[in-house]
């Protein structure tokens, strides 16, 4: 796998955005639940796990 990374820049720039966007959208899922507002946070969770 890190041969890959270190070979294939497209696909390493695409692993780290979407771990920048998986850290950066779960803080809102949390603070969704903790407000309950449900739906919102089930379309972040959503989002998330399609990442």
């Amino acid at each position: 796998m890190f041969k890959q990374l270190q070979e294939k820049h497209q696909l390493s720039i695409l692993l780290i955005l979407s771990i920048v966007s998986v850290f950066g959208i779960t803080p809102f899922i949390i603070i969704r639940f903790i407000e309950n507002n449900i739906v919102a946070a089930l379309i972040d969770l959503a989002i998330v796990s399609g990442i």
